[in-house]
């Protein structure tokens, strides 16, 4: 349901969202 979570979808939750996949694109760039 694309249409359902494009309703509900907060910034909060892209902030959120946005901020994990940072936290592990860089734990993956930096853990070796």
């Amino acid at each position: 349901p694309l249409s359902l979570l494009h309703e509900q979808v907060s910034p909060m939750m892209v902030v959120v969202t946005l901020g994990v996949v940072a936290c592990v694109f860089g734990a993956k760039k930096f853990a070796r």
